[in-house]
């Protein structure tokens, strides 16, 4: 199923922010609980088991993000930020591919996210050199990997073909591949920056937590509220868990891309996510496809912004969809009912537009 732009948009960034956040949370938690560490004994951890990648993410080459970024700030009438974001590439960029994306890898080491920078250059030394203002000169090992120091944390960096990796632990620079190009596929310079989450790779027990977590929000922001309204929007924030729950245990792969359309004159957030097979979410959207509208008036040249869709969907969906809408327009009368700002004409002016939807 693809998306642009809709409410399903939210509920999908929540759970990339979600998983995302929590492995990120995960991977810092290690490196603090570290941090004091012999840098010895940091870089000869041992990779017992190590996954695919779990989460990419791409920035387009420096060449593309200059370009866009000098476009949007022309266009918002504050070329001079353009200027400065071009010196500064500008500066730390000698030796690096101005052509290549630059990529972000996170497999799961030893049960815990690992996060692998890929920078494009044939010469990481060249890099590194005009960056020992920040971090000093550069230590090299037997094996050739380079090591610096950035703030409290120790970073191993080495050349692996036309890339360079880095990471905070040296035996995870095994695991980064000689060429990425077949992982940044549908990502590197087709968006300016770019996320693919592969769900099913995220451990069961970290999706469960997800889930319990976020119920446990809404049921704490429940509590809050008053007796009439809590029970007007509690019957909307389950529909809302459960849905959030199917995607976050029924998707298999998840991608988000934010790009800088100049030619289109565009700015566009677009993304996909793949359904595990024989899944309940697969069953429900395996047979959703476009279809001819007449409701296309808000596509429109001059418009700063518009959102039109139109498909077909099975009776699961429409059940849900359904479902979804009678208790936001549940809640709506609720809240109606206990307001006292409204005339009696106003709430059934109210009323009738909610009766509309």
């Amino acid at each position: 199923m693809s998306f642009r732009c809709s409410i399903t948009v939210n509920r999908l960034l929540a759970v990339v922010a979600i998983a995302s956040a929590t492995l990120f949370a995960s991977s810092h938690s290690l490196v603090s609980a570290q941090g004091t560490a012999p840098a010895a004994e940091q870089g000869g951890t041992v990779v017992t088991d190590a996954t695919e990648p779990v989460v990419v993410v791409t920035l387009g080459s420096v060449n593309k993000l200059m370009q866009d970024i000098n476009y949007l700030t022309g266009v918002v009438g504050q070329p001079q930020y353009g200027g400065i974001f071009q010196m500064m590439a500008g500066t730390f960029t000698q030796g690096v591919d101005l052509n290549q994306p630059i990529g972000i890898i996170v497999p799961l080491v030893n049960g815990t996210p690992e996060p692998i920078a890929l920078l494009p250059t044939a010469d990481v030394r060249t890099v590194l050199k005009r960056l020992e203002a920040q971090t000093g000169p550069a230590d090299e090992l037997d094996d050739g990997t380079l090591v610096i120091a950035v703030g409290a944390n120790t970073v191993y960096i080495r050349q692996v073909g036309t890339w360079a990796a880095i990471a905070r632990n040296r035996d995870l620079l095994a695991l980064a591949p000689t060429d990425p190009a077949s992982l940044f596929e549908g990502m590197g310079n087709d968006y300016d920056i770019a996320i693919r989450l592969r769900m099913q790779l995220v451990p069961t027990e970290t999706r469960n937590m997800l889930v319990a977590q976020l119920r446990q929000g809404f049921e704490q922001a429940i509590s809050k509220q008053d007796q009439a309204d809590a029970e007007g929007t509690k019957a909307m924030a389950e529909s809302s868990i459960k849905q959030i729950e199917q995607l976050i245990q029924d998707t298999d792969e998840l991608k988000i891309g934010w790009n800088i359309d100049q030619a289109g004159k565009q700015l566009m957030f677009e993304g996909s996510f793949t359904a595990v097979a024989g899944s309940e979410l697969a069953a429900m959207y395996g047979g959703q496809q476009a279809i001819p509208s007449q409701f296309a008036s808000v596509i429109r040249d001059d418009a700063a912004a518009y959102y039109h869709t139109a498909m077909s969907i099975g009776p699961q969906a429409v059940e849900q969809v359904s479902a979804s809408l009678e208790n936001a327009t549940g809640a709506i009368r609720a809240a109606l009912k206990q307001s006292d700002d409204l005339s009696d004409a106003q709430r059934e002016d109210v009323e009738a537009l909610v009766q509309r939807i």
